[in-house]
């Protein structure tokens, strides 16, 4: 996302957190001293209701500037689930814990619907974050379990204004007319405002390997969500990961009737940072899949390999 004004298919789009603005403020309480050094109260206040600042403007991008921080230097061991480790090819996953104050922030939403004790919009118990931890692991890859809640956005159902899903995604095409992901055809995960600080941070483009049970799918980051809420991923990426979400399909083959059905936890996701720059150029929706399956198997294949010259 920081590279959007240099490349402007990276676009958030507009208004995605309006409805949290009266609450954004507190999400950020963690970060409070810094802020408050920073006697940007204004500031603040303006860069509440929108992911879409531009860089020329000076109350941009909170999550930025003051992102949510953890110690780093910690060491921890992630138990990886049983049905997956054959996938992993390991039974636990080290790293550096690099998101405890997210991991707060998540657990919070789940069991109070609150962050930092204000009350939420969007609930998040209906469908509980269940992540755990947040490390940065070998090869500048930050990885974290959680749930994987559905994500319709970019579809032609979104684009025809069903629901509450939105017609354009964060990610888009370097194309005329800046097209938005088909979440019926793109797997792609979401990933929150700001997540997980300004040294490492998920960018709209970055590649991801996503593990549930014995099952592996390449995926790309393609939206950007709520920032209290973790885990989502297109109807694409269910289909790949063996959960069938789609009831209904149009004779052109879009989703037009899918289940709120969430797999409900112990969902594995690797981020490979840095990747949105390989994947950029010249990507189309006809080549994109392609893309993400080359990109997302020589990084996944070089972590494998870090793990074994431990």
């Amino acid at each position: 996302m920081s590279q959007r004004s240099a490349n402007h298919y990276f676009q958030v789009k507009r208004g995605r957190t309006k409805e949290v603005a009266g609450s954004l403020r507190l999400t950020y309480a963690l970060s409070t001293n810094i802020l408050r050094r920073q006697k940007n109260d204004q500031a603040h206040r303006a860069g509440l209701n929108g992911l879409n600042c531009e860089s020329s403007n000076p109350a941009c991008c909170l999550t930025r500037r003051s992102p949510l921080r953890s110690p780093w230097g910690v060491s921890a061991t992630f138990s990886i689930p049983d049905p997956s480790r054959d996938v992993v090819g390991a039974t636990t996953l080290q790293g550096e814990e690099i998101g405890t104050a997210w991991t707060r922030r998540f657990t919070e939403c789940d069991t109070r619907n609150s962050v930092d004790g204000v009350l939420v919009k969007h609930k998040c118990s209906d469908d509980p974050n269940r992540n755990s931890v947040v490390l940065l692991v070998k090869n500048n890859v930050i990885f974290y379990d959680a749930k994987m809640g559905l994500d319709r956005d970019g579809s032609a159902h979104a684009r025809l204004r069903k629901g509450t899903d939105q017609p354009e995604t964060s990610l888009r095409y370097p194309t005329q007319g800046a097209a938005s992901m088909d979440a019926d055809r793109v797997p792609y995960i979401v990933v929150p405002n700001g997540f997980v600080d300004r040294t490492r941070h998920a960018t709209p483009g970055d590649v991801a390997a996503v593990i549930h049970d014995n099952q592996l799918a390449f995926a790309v980051v393609g939206d950007i969500g709520l920032p209290y809420k973790i885990g989502e991923g297109s109807v694409r990426l269910h289909e790949l990961l063996g959960h069938s979400v789609c009831r209904t399909r149009t004779a052109t083959g879009d989703c037009d009737e899918a289940q709120e059905s969430s797999i409900k936890q112990g969902v594995l996701y690797f981020v490979f940072l840095g990747t949105a720059f390989e994947l950029k150029s010249g990507l189309t929706a006809k080549n994109i899949g392609e893309r993400i399956n080359a990109l997302g198997s020589r990084h996944w294949q070089r972590l494998q390999e870090s793990k074994r010259s431990r």
